[in-house]
């Protein structure tokens, strides 16, 4: 869980510092967990940052992520969505990403995911720049999968 901690310290701003003492207070090293980061200043920098220490929790502790926000961080943009996107668990169920500046490329790439998660329940990546057919493939996959909320 250290490289999160140390990874949120590093974006820095309130949410994540706040979200480092959370974790830092409240995790075991074996605790799956949720991080919530919204309107946090992320940016691709900070995203990439993210990803790294999500797959270093996932790889040195087991932990995995369940839940995760970032919602109301326009400056996210398709290439840190993409990165984020690339490091989620398939095992994760929620997906919060409202307003964060992401166009089909970012869209695409949140799809890959859940295309191939295992059992989504909320995917929320409404306020984007999502062309009518990435918004069609979303919805098809809520519909295909009865459990997922999808809101494009």
């Amino acid at each position: 869980m250290n490289a999160l901690i140390t990874g949120l310290q590093s974006i820095g701003g309130p949410v994540c510092l706040a979200a480092a003492d959370r974790l830092q207070s409240t995790m075991t090293p074996t605790t799956n967990f949720d991080l919530h980061l919204r309107r946090a200043g992320l940016d691709g920098r900070g995203a990439v940052i993210l990803a790294d220490a999500i797959r270093e929790v996932a790889t040195s502790t087991g932990a995995a992520l369940r839940s995760f926000s970032a919602s109301y961080n326009p400056d996210l943009t398709d290439a840190g969505v993409i990165a984020l996107s690339a490091a989620f668990p398939l095992t994760m169920s929620d997906l919060g990403l409202v307003g964060c500046g992401i166009g089909d490329r970012g869209g695409l790439g949140v799809l890959s995911w859940a295309q191939n998660a295992a059992s989504p329940r909320m995917i929320c990546i409404e306020e984007n720049d999502l062309s009518l057919d990435v918004r069609a493939q979303f919805s098809k996959l809520g519909r295909a999968r009865t459990a997922l909320m999808v809101v494009v």
